[in-house]
């Protein structure tokens, strides 16, 4: 059985202040937030979940859909990676959310579908989240270090910090496999989003524009990652979902919530129930949606 609280995590009192100069009201929001996890009951009782694996999964309370989860050409059809499911955003684009690599294996694996297909890597924990939960380091944090995951070597090649992207730096990596050099990685770091919480948009705007900028190979999707790999990972894969609407001129105020629920019920449903966590994150993305369909030219 699924343990599945929808409970909403922050009081009316605290969110009056913030909520107050938005065009929804308070009570439109947390209706709509509401109404989204009654929703998610259906997708839960209708798919095959997870069962928790204690050599690659983090938390044994956050069970995923199996039909979306990634598989790779190097193991056997039947087995699944890990931790890591595939969101379609859109009919042209996808993405693969996980948790932060967990032991040796998981993170093996998690090499193993960047080398396979994955462009490129964004991972919003910060280093203070790492040291304070034991998150062992899953990459070289110094040019030309190295670390090796069974047959797979991971060297680094370079870092930069991005100057319009607040607590964010680029690194790049080379994947060898079995001593050859394979493919390059960049992984954007992006640290200014706290566990559990809501990220500024002056923040999340510009790290859009720089996503934006990443070519991206055909058949290659970016990797997300957070700690659990639902909120914040849930969170900024909705945004990008937001974005390529606003791309392709299908953003409208007309039905805002719906839309937004609708999105959000398709992320859920190829990856967990916990896809985009709180009501700050869902307030969020309410406000990004405003403000692209007041300010179209505000992503590009």
């Amino acid at each position: 059985m699924v343990n599945f609280n929808p409970s909403l995590p922050y009081p009316p009192a605290v969110l009056a202040e913030e909520v107050k100069s938005l065009p929804l009201s308070i009570s439109e929001i947390r209706s709509a937030y509401e109404d989204l996890h009654f929703s998610t009951l259906d997708i839960i009782f209708a798919q095959e979940m997870t069962s928790f694996d204690p050599k690659i999964d983090r938390f044994d309370n956050i069970a995923l859909f199996k039909k979306s989860l990634v598989k790779l050409k190097a193991m056997p059809p039947e087995e699944y990676c890990f931790n890591a499911n595939q969101i379609d955003i859109s009919e042209e684009r996808s993405l693969i959310a996980t948790q932060y690599p967990f032991k040796a294996l998981g993170q093996y694996y998690f090499w193993l579908t960047c080398l396979e297909k994955s462009a490129y890597i964004v991972d919003l924990t910060s280093e203070e989240e790492r040291r304070k939960n034991h998150m062992q380091c899953y990459y070289p944090t110094s040019v030309g270090e190295k670390k090796s995951f069974q047959e797979l070597t991971i060297r680094c090649e370079a870092e930069e910090s991005l100057d319009t992207v607040p607590q964010c730096q680029i690194w790049t990596y080379q994947i060898f496999f079995k001593e050859e050099p394979c493919k390059q990685v960049k992984r954007v770091h992006f640290q200014n989003w706290p566990d559990h919480q809501a990220s500024g948009l002056d923040d999340v705007i510009p790290l859009i524009h720089y996503l934006q900028t990443l070519e991206v190979e055909e058949r290659q999707m970016p990797l997300i990652h957070c700690r659990a790999g639902v909120g914040r990972t849930g969170t900024l894969s909705t945004i990008l979902a937001i974005a390529q609407l606003a791309k392709e001129q299908t953003l409208t105020s007309e039905n805002l919530l719906p839309q937004l629920n609708a999105l959000i019920l398709k992320g859920r449903s190829q990856r967990s129930p916990y896809f985009v966590q709180q009501l700050s994150q869902y307030r969020m993305l309410v406000r990004l949606w405003e403000k692209i369909v007041a300010d179209p030219d505000c992503l590009k």
